[in-house]
């Protein structure tokens, strides 16, 4: 959980200003102005200044934060902000060809049905956007209808049974504007509801029971893509940025573990909107902006329905360790992870591994549903020495981290993380592996 009353801070790419305005100015409006989309060269990461101490939850208030990722210590050199703009201008050369020329009436009918039955405005403890979406986690059963977002959005201390969530859907932009439909939903959790959250993956999901969704028979629930992104997929987002509803587009510009950077431009209440492709299906869920390399990052689709079905498989879906990001091990347990070679740092649930005379260092992450596994790089270990732990841990959250999943072999595992691990290493993967779900 990110402690939201410190220093806030706000780095999102802006890339264009088109990106910010309601869904109805920009998915009907037939003659768009080339000129608004401007050139990306001269776009920046910029700190949006909120209002953070602000008592007031109006249409208006700014407290609403995206701020998992703060700024990076470390700036990139000049030749790789050059490649970053030239990459982006091609990219958004692109955006405004299809969006201006070539999207179809039925897309912007389909964008703007989204808008209102699919997304919504989450006022709980903490601020930011929700969508509905299905999900076929019970193969044998129905589908889970579920609310998807970020997990420092819908947090564990936050989701307990007994909870009510109040949400919006078709939110007006401004306070001048209101329209008819205008919607407050209250989400009341119990026992029975599944509720997943995870910390490392920035995600919560929880099942909507039978009672909302045969009383909401206007939501409209979002069909999850099983693909594997690829660089340069077309994106959408429909969102709540500050609270006002609005629509975005961009490009998927890398995939890193199961990070997804994008270009779509996004602000503080942006958390939590779905990434959806051309065919207007779920590839993610936004989660901030990244200084590191100047983009907007997500999380894959496929981690959290990897996560929600290993759990289901292992019977663990209404266990209360599904509901916080990782239980408390016992000391036994502690003992044989670091007889194993994996020594506890100073930040919960991560572990280091390092052996004299051995050029790779490793990181593990421990989590409710998976073991992660990463390179370290040595400035991590200085900050934690130095008791930077807030920074270094939403740096280290956004590495490539590969996923020691349960359905692959331990040989495929030990390939997907792309360089040559010693045997050493490899038995601790193996062991992991082995161990399923002990540790979670």
């Amino acid at each position: 959980m990110f402690n939201n009353n410190e220093g806030k801070v706000n780095y999102n790419v802006k890339s264009s200003e088109l990106n910010n305005v309601s869904p109805e100015i920009l998915i009907n409006n037939e003659n768009i102005d080339n000129n608004v989309y401007g050139n990306n060269n001269d776009e920046k990461i910029e700190d949006i200044k909120n209002d953070s101490d602000s008592s007031s939850s109006s249409d208006d208030d700014d407290s609403s934060v995206e701020k998992p990722f703060l700024k990076s210590k470390n700036n990139d050199n000049n030749d790789n902000n050059n490649n970053y703009n030239n990459n982006n201008t091609n990219l958004f050369t692109r955006q405004k060809i299809y969006i201006d020329r070539y999207l179809p009436i039925k897309i912007k009918d389909k964008l703007l049905d989204i808008s209102r039955k699919s997304v919504c405005w989450i006022d709980h403890i903490e601020k930011g956007t929700g969508f509905f979406i299905k999900l076929p986690i019970l193969p044998k059963e129905k589908p889970i209808y579920a609310l998807i977002s970020n997990n420092h959005v819908l947090f564990s201390e936050s989701i307990r049974p007994g909870t009510s969530i109040n949400i919006f859907l078709n939110k007006p932009p401004n306070k001048k504007k209101r329209y008819n439909n205008i919607s407050k939903k209250v989400i009341t959790l119990s026992e029975k509801n599944i509720i997943f959250t995870s910390e490392l993956i920035d995600v919560t999901c929880i099942q909507l029971d039978d009672t909302f969704i045969n009383d909401n028979p206007d939501i409209v629930f979002l069909e999850p893509c099983f693909d594997k992104c690829i660089d340069e997929e077309l994106t959408y987002i429909i969102q709540y940025p500050k609270g006002k509803l609005s629509f975005a587009s961009g490009f998927v510009q890398s995939i890193s573990g199961f990070h997804i950077f994008h270009t779509a431009s996004t602000l503080g209440g942006s958390s939590g909107s779905s990434l959806l492709n051309e065919n207007l299906k779920c590839i993610g869920i936004h989660k901030g902006g990244y200084q590191r390399n100047k983009l907007n990052a997500g999380t894959e689709l496929n981690i959290v329905i990897y996560a929600l079905c290993i759990l289901n498989d292992k019977g663990f879906f209404h266990e209360e360790k599904v509901r916080i990001s990782s239980r408390k091990l016992l000391p036994n347990e502690k003992d044989e992870l670091k007889n194993q070679g994996l020594h506890n740092s100073p930040i919960p649930n991560l572990y280091t591994c390092s052996y004299d005379g051995s050029s790779l260092h490793m990181l593990f992450y421990r989590t409710n549903h998976a073991w992660y596994f990463t390179k370290e790089e040595a400035r991590y270990i200085r900050d934690l020495e130095e008791k930077n732990h807030e920074q270094i841990l939403i740096t280290i959250k956004m590495l490539k981290w590969t996923l020691i999943n349960l359905n692959e072999t331990i040989e495929t595992i030990i390939s997907n993380f792309g360089e040559e691990l010693e045997q050493r290493q490899k038995d601790i993967v193996k062991y992991l592996y082995d161990s399923q779900l002990m540790y979670m």
